[in-house]
């Protein structure tokens, strides 16, 4: 018997590996051509960037220079590998589960934080300082050899003040100052406390690695000077431009009422007029320049002459201006020697889910060229937009859809996404952007053509979701739009297939799903003609049939079905539910949905017989992303759909599936009904939960995606049922196998790693 089991097992491993697909079979592709304002984007596919944070790096061990991208917003992770003879930097994708990627090698970090890569322990490799738990800062020490490997040096980074050890600790939007100050080797702290009774002023926190140990491979911090710089904000109209003189030894209730005290001053020190010693950068909440203020000390201490403030920095070129607090970095950009400037939109500021104080974050970084030498710099604007404007991208949030336009039979593409919110000024419109496939048949080229679709602007609502499709029969294609209030916005064509025109009927039918409508026009019912279902930020989806017997379609302000599936992403992944059903997504012409999730996973469904069934989850797809939408069409030619997906970042991501495996594991026989994992997916311990059949003991086994037995134990039931944990907290994001084998019965069930 116990062979047999074993042969069983074996045979349930192949046929989970043969099945079983990382992404269900999907891999990142940046290959179809995105085109605007005549300019052929080198990274259109890449998601966009809200806030980046830039660090350069050597990942592969090749002594090329890659470039590690944080995006604070949503804790999203890119990379990207200077190409000398284009002389730019090409986006890296995550290829496989086991691919050479940015996004593998690197931890998930804090969201809303801070990361910067930086070598503590001088051993040449990439360490990680980032924030944790929202204020504090933690560190990973790279342990890998040719290829970034971490782990969790120290999960609290303190500073010694007398005989006590205080933790240290950020207000939102810092990035610290993190690099050796004082000269002697080691990485030292400067940033502008907000919310430290006893600290009003720029302060240094040196590093005492070299003087107690000799080496530079600790992180142990005393506080050394609470004014570096002798200066201080004095208030007024533009405090950012008003300073005073401050000496350590004056207190801090001299600020006066004007004064706001959790303001957050961000800053960065750099060389700017190459005398050796560090000059100041710095800006303020809501300011969208960068102000230089001049060093004269040639200590570690820092005395700012502000007879020498540049208010428009550089002032020898274009003034610095990026919306969202611009937070300078200062490395070799261009590989040519010398350190340039590179600035990120740093700020973040969440009103409420649908009001982003994000103002217009399409271009989101800005390149200054050091045309000098680092002994005489000199800064000048390259590009605005040295990423961000490489990668299709439109602000925050993006939802994509695809249809024929133009009579010409290639699909084109529609993306909309959600109004901003601009500090001190009137509320902005959620828009469409279209883009005119003049590509061919499975090779398509996307331009820009319209970038305020249909005259949606004009409605000013603050989320704009379009779907498109042939809605009244009449041979050209029609618009829906969803909107934040939940309702529905329908654009009839009234032009031709090769001419649109549009006519607007607000409130379609008074359709309601509550907040935040996610819509999609699909015939569910097999009728020829398209129904409507539509996800809600809660997390739910509606099914509108259409009932009519003519071309005029016939719908219902009360959905059809109201729980569609009975799926609620709300708890386990934040809500914000926005479908795509397919039938084109294995080759098996089986029903799926796909739903864009507020956590950025794409749940997989089915396969659906009955639409007034519960949905199955059978699988998903991980993005680096948060807010997802998605929407598939052949693009390519190939009879099967690849995948567009948006997200809140405001760009795109394009999947191609890599071949026709049937998605989830239908090749696999076995009795998965009575074995229950919660909750799945999971970021850190999951429960195992089954009724026995026989003597009570059995066999717990996790297998990864190679096959690979990565965790085994024997459990005995209790009260007739089996209930154990697994803690999968060591091991990566991905997709599990966990199987009981009870005598000679195998129950199985797939568990998703976060």
């Amino acid at each position: 018997m116990r062979k047999n089991l074993n042969l069983s097992f074996l045979l349930l491993l192949c046929t989970f590996i043969s099945q079983a697909q990382f992404n269900a079979g999907y891999q990142y592709s940046n290959s179809v051509p995105v085109v605007i304002s005549g300019d052929t984007l080198s990274a259109p596919w890449a998601g966009g960037v809200n806030n980046p944070q830039f660090s350069p790096m050597d990942f592969t061990g090749d002594e090329t220079q890659e470039l590690f991208v944080f995006d604070r917003d949503g804790a999203l992770r890119k990379g990207f590998k200077y190409n000398k003879a284009k002389k730019k930097y090409e986006w890296i994708p995550i290829l496989t589960e086991d691919s050479l990627s940015f996004e593998r090698h690197f931890p998930k970090l804090c969201d809303r934080g801070f990361c910067l890569i930086r070598d503590f322990d001088g051993d040449g490799k990439a360490d990680i300082f980032s924030t944790s738990n929202f204020e504090n800062m933690e560190v990973h020490r790279n342990t890998g050899a040719n290829v970034p490997s971490y782990e969790l040096e120290i999960e609290q980074v303190t500073y010694r003040k007398g005989n006590n050890n205080l933790p240290i600790r950020f207000a939102r939007n810092t990035i610290p100052v993190i690099k050796d100050i004082d000269g002697d080797s080691d990485l030292d702290l400067m940033f502008f406390p907000v919310n430290y009774s006893d600290i009003c002023s720029f302060s240094t926190f040196t590093n005492q690695s070299i003087e107690e140990y000799g080496s530079a491979d600790s992180l142990e911090f005393s506080l050394d000077n609470t004014c570096w710089g002798e200066i201080r904000v004095s208030g007024g109209a533009h405090p950012i431009h008003n300073w005073r003189e401050f000496s350590c030894d004056t207190t801090c209730n001299i600020f006066d009422e004007q004064r706001d005290m959790d303001i957050t001053m961000t800053q960065n020190l750099h060389d700017l007029d190459g005398n050796g010693v560090l000059d100041l950068l710095v800006t303020y909440d809501h300011y969208d320049e960068l102000f230089g203020m001049y060093n004269s000390n040639t200590s570690t201490q820092g005395v700012i002459n502000q007879a020498l403030n540049d208010n428009a920095f550089p002032s020898n070129d274009v003034q610095v201006k990026l919306n969202n607090q611009p937070y300078p970095y200062f490395f070799d950009v261009d590989q040519d020697g010398d350190d340039d400037m590179l600035i990120g939109a740093n700020q973040i500021n969440n009103v409420d889910p649908n009001e982003y104080d994000t103002s217009d974050a399409v271009i989101s970084d800005v390149y200054y060229e050091n045309t000098g030498s680092d002994a005489n710099p000199v800064f000048e604007l390259h590009c605005r937009g040295f990423f961000s404007g490489e990668m299709l991208d439109v602000g925050i949030r993006s939802y994509p859809c695809f249809g024929d336009m133009n009579g010409d039979s290639l699909p084109d593409m529609v993306v909309g996404n959600i109004g901003y919110n601009t500090f001190n000024s009137a509320l902005s419109s959620a828009r469409l952007f279209y883009y005119i496939n003049v590509g061919t048949k499975g090779n398509p080229i996307f331009r820009l053509e319209d970038d305020d679709f249909a005259k949606v602007s004009e409605l000013g609502i603050r989320s704009a979701h379009p779907t498109l499709g042939d809605i009244d029969g009449d041979g050209d294609t029609d618009l829906l739009v969803g909107d934040h209030t939940g309702h529905i916005q329908f654009y009839k064509n009234i032009g031709f297939s090769t001419a649109y025109s549009f006519k607007l009927f607000p409130n379609y039918e008074q359709i309601d799903v509550g907040g935040e409508a996610h819509p999609q026009l699909i015939d569910l019912s097999t009728d020829g003609r398209p129904d409507i279902v539509a996800g809600d930020e809660y997390g739910r989806i509606q099914y509108f049939e259409n009932k009519s017997t003519t071309n005029e379609p016939d719908f219902t302000s009360s959905p059809t079905v109201e729980d569609m599936g009975a799926i609620n992403v709300w708890i386990d992944f934040k809500g914000k539910a926005a479908p795509h059903f397919t039938r084109y997504i294995d080759g098996s012409s089986d029903l799926y949905l796909l739903l864009g999730t507020g956590r950025g996973r794409i749940n997989i469904y089915g396969p659906i017989t009955d639409i007034t069934d519960t949905f199955n989850l059978v699988d998903s797809i991980l993005v680096e992303a948060t807010e997802t939408s998605i929407t598939g069409i052949d693009l390519l030619g190939d009879e099967r759909e690849e995948l567009v997906i948006g997200q809140r970042a405001g760009g795109l991501y394009f999947l191609e599936k890599v071949n026709n495996t049937n998605i989830g594991f239908k090749g696999i026989k076995g009795n998965k009904a009575t074995l229950s994992i919660y909750p799945n997916p999971t970021s850190a311990t999951a429960k195992v939960s089954m009724p026995s059949s026989g003597d009570g003991l059995a066999k717990l086994r996790l297998t990864d995606l190679q096959g690979r037995v990565i965790h085994s134990e024997s459990i005995r039931v209790k009260g007739k049922i089996f209930n154990e944990n697994i803690d999968l907290r060591a091991y990566p994001s991905g997709v599990y196998l966990v199987s009981v084998i009870e005598n000679d019965t195998i129950r199985w069930a797939k568990l998703i790693k976060e």
